[in-house]
């Protein structure tokens, strides 16, 4: 006689499973499975019959994979999740007792965890969390812009953190000159960069006061920036490692204070002994003599000069690498361009340094500026007025779309069509 099958241990009911389920076999709240879900990668699915992955039931809910649920139960945050519930849980108590003392103490002793493991679980190579990054990316410049809300998930903490992996990452573009693509549009700045052979898109919004909206669940948010942080933390150690940049870089305060921009944070080349510790720590350094050493040294450090020697003001610590074995030289790289006031100088700064141009702003724009208006070094000036009060023979005055059309056509395009004051022709996206 057959053995007889139990019901539901085979089929859709054993591929899915409903989130109740799911809570009760991990014995955690809604609220952390959502946040497991979220940092996991973990996601609702579809099966084909409803009827037939909820056991005969047409009840409405949620279903996932029962093999990610399995991989749920090994999962170590869910023991952090639980000592932080226990640590609120006697800290409420202390502050109910008025007992500060102790309350103090376990505040500065709280439990902590990292995400370390989860980034190196879901992205096995690197090529992989570039394909990734785009929604991290868009994440971390729409908080880089957030005003700081009290008492709410958005501290300046996690603010000044998000600004300063934006800008980082700005900066490996500037230097790899990976930039390909712009476009304006009513929701914000589109930018496309190519890194290692990977197109990145995010966007990034326009420099105006943001208001907070009050239909949107930060808590969510918060989950996906939390992972998207120590994302971005892993992406941009690799590339600036691979790029032979000295990471972190050097934040100087007083330029930040001052409304510099890119220019406070200090990108500079690996020193010769970080190198030359590296290559020991990998086992790779060969065995040469003293006389040799030295000989190396001396040349290395003639080489590295030549990179870490800034060309313009200390902000351009760092240009482009060996640009004599580039492929060309760089779109903007003959040209001087000075930022009107009424222009959007962060952006234009950015696309122009991308493309080996040489930037100068007003200072109404910010300190920092490597050109004064009077500069007779200065070969365009971006201004976006309908009439100048006073124009320099020596320079062309052009529209902010010379520069963005320019670097989707590839090229330095004619400035006839953008000169203030003109009609300027369509922005078409460079995405379709």
């Amino acid at each position: 006689m057959a053995k007889i099958k139990k019901k539901h241990t085979e089929g859709a009911s054993r591929t899915y499973t409903t989130r109740n389920r799911a809570l009760k076999k991990l014995q955690v709240s809604l609220q952390d499975f959502r946040r497991l879900c979220i940092l996991k990668g973990i996601y609702p699915v579809e099966p084909r019959s409803r009827k037939q992955a909820n056991r005969g039931s047409t009840k409405l809910t949620t279903f996932y994979y029962s093999r990610d649920i399995q991989l749920l139960l090994s999962e170590p945050l869910i023991e952090k999740f639980r000592a932080h519930k226990v640590f609120l849980r006697k800290l409420q108590h202390a502050l109910g007792k008025d007992d500060l003392t102790r309350a103090r103490s376990m505040d500065t002793n709280r439990p902590t965890y990292t995400l370390n493991h989860l980034v190196v679980e879901r992205y096995p190579a690197f090529a992989d969390a570039l394909r990734d990054l785009d929604d991290g990316l868009c994440m971390m410049f729409l908080f880089a812009t957030m005003p700081i809300i009290k008492g709410e998930l958005v501290t300046g903490d996690i603010v000044n953190e998000c600004r300063r992996l934006s800008t980082e990452f700005m900066h490996y573009v500037i230097h790899t000159r990976a930039l390909r693509k712009v476009f304006l549009s009513i929701k914000g700045i589109y930018y496309q960069a190519e890194v290692q052979g990977q197109p990145i898109t995010w966007i990034v919004p326009y420099q105006f006061s943001q208001r907070v909206p009050t239909d949107v669940d930060f808590k969510v948010m918060a989950t996906f920036l939390q992972f998207y942080r120590t994302l971005m933390g892993f992406v941009n150690f690799r590339l600036f490692t691979t790029a032979n940049l000295a990471y972190p870089p050097h934040l100087d305060e007083a330029m930040d204070e001052s409304g510099v921009g890119l220019g406070s944070l200090k990108v500079e080349s690996q020193r010769i002994e970080d190198l030359i510790s590296a290559r020991e720590q990998d086992g790779e350094a060969p065995q040469v003599t003293d006389q040799q050493m030295a000989q190396r040294l001396q040349t290395l450090g003639s080489k590295l000069q030549t990179l870490v020697e800034p060309k313009e003001p200390a902000y351009e610590a760092v240009e482009a690498a060996d640009v004599e074995d580039a492929e060309g030289s760089p779109m903007f790289a003959n040209h001087v361009i000075f930022l009107s006031r009424e222009v959007p100088r962060h952006s234009l700064e950015f696309v122009l340094r991308a493309a080996g141009g040489r930037v100068g702003w007003d200072k109404a724009s910010g300190g920092g500026s490597a050109y004064a208006e009077n500069d007779r070094a200065i070969t365009v000036q971006i201004s976006d007025r309908p009439a100048q009060g006073h124009q320099y023979l020596d320079r062309t005055y052009v529209q902010p779309q010379w520069v963005y059309d320019s670097i989707n056509a590839g090229r330095v395009l004619d400035t006839e069509n953008y000169l203030v004051g003109q009609p300027l022709p369509a922005h078409l996206s460079p995405f379709v």
